[in-house]
């Protein structure tokens, strides 16, 4: 009898076992499936103002809540073309500082251990990274606290089974569990989901508003950032007119002269802010809005930007300080600057 009843006993408690574990897991698996509606329902604010970043920082500080044990978090994002992980988005990080490090392929624990394909945990990183990372990548890890952890819930993304990313949840305590590891495997499988309607939502967003060879907004889109800019906000607005293109295009062929447009884009990115309105709105004409900033510190700008081209390409350029009030027409503007440039092109035409 008492062992029958012993039995029972056991029998009971074994079954509110479960059923707390599958309340448990369905607790977590509702919490996932509420950063899938979470990103849902950002995801047309973040992916049409060109911030995809913000669907990653939305992903790492959900998944922070999940993985109790979690105190700071990363999300790589891989760049094919050189075969590296970027970071895009953290928490408990010096987000500016550890933007500049990245990552060969070939470095990563999982590379060699998991080969990319599942969720794991890494007990103390620190170690690996001190004898498999080079000394000066090595040593600003650790200036900046992103090696002061001791243990690491990888989660691989894929996409359309190719591997876009890696999502890192880093503990301060050897407190990871097995029961993180499959939860793990939970957020991989919802996130990559999510994910793909985002990529491809992102991917229609830049073919339609951007310009594919120079990565600059086309007029269209500039046009419509432009009439949503803040009342009373003091910009300045240039226009800028490549000099000699034509004859770069027919002396050396139509792949210079992308190369020299690429190279002036690229070169503009590096002086402008994020804010900051940049388009290409004819063959060799690019637009530009600088906001927050008046006439002569935007004439220093372009200064800098002409001393870092001088050896690829000049160029003329009209520009106009304007207060945005619903006076403001950009076609108006526009006729300014265009006489602006023209002059400035005939007064300098080597220039």
């Amino acid at each position: 009898m008492f062992i029958k009843f012993l039995f029972i006993l056991f029998l009971i408690s074994f079954i509110l076992i479960v059923i707390y574990r599958n309340i448990k897991l369905m607790s977590i698996i509702n919490k996932i499936h509420k950063i899938n509606n979470s990103i849902y329902d950002i995801s047309e604010d973040t992916v049409y103002s060109d911030n995809i970043e913000g669907v990653y920082l939305l992903i790492l500080k959900e998944l922070l809540k999940i993985i109790k044990n979690g105190s700071k978090a990363s999300f790589l994002v891989y760049n094919e073309e050189e075969n590296i992980l970027e970071y895009k988005a953290t928490i408990g990080y010096d987000f500016e500082q550890i933007k500049n490090i990245s990552f060969k392929i070939e470095e990563l624990y999982y590379y060699d251990k998991f080969k990319l394909e599942k969720p794991f945990i890494m007990r103390n990183p620190q170690q690996y990274n001190d004898l498999h990372l080079s000394f000066d990548k090595y040593n600003a890890l650790m200036k900046m606290g992103a090696l002061d952890i001791k243990s690491t819930l990888s989660i691989p993304v894929h996409i359309d089974n190719k591997f876009s990313g890696i999502i890192n949840i880093d503990s301060s305590y050897n407190s990871l569990s097995k029961y993180d590891l499959k939860l793990g495997g939970f957020i991989k499988s919802q996130i990559e989901k999510s994910l793909k309607i985002i990529n491809l939502l992102y991917k229609l967003n830049t073919n339609a508003n951007y310009d594919y060879l120079t990565k600059t907004m086309n007029i269209r889109f500039f046009k419509e950032k432009f009439n949503t800019i803040d009342s009373n906000c003091k910009c300045v607005l240039m226009l800028i007119d490549l000099n000699n293109f034509k004859s770069i295009n027919d002396t050396f062929g139509h792949h210079e002269g992308n190369n020299i447009l690429k190279t002036f884009s690229d070169t503009v990115r590096n002086f402008i802010r994020k804010d900051d309105l940049f388009a290409r709105c004819g063959g060799d004409e690019f637009l530009i809005l600088l906001k927050d900033i008046n006439l002569n510190t935007a004439q220093i700008r372009i200064n800098q930007i002409r001393e870092s081209l001088k050896n690829v390409i000049s160029f003329g350029v009209g520009m106009q300080e304007i207060t945005f009030n619903e006076d403001v027409c950009l076609d108006d503007v526009f006729k300014i600057i265009d006489k602006k440039m023209y002059e400035d092109k005939k007064n300098k035409p080597n220039y």
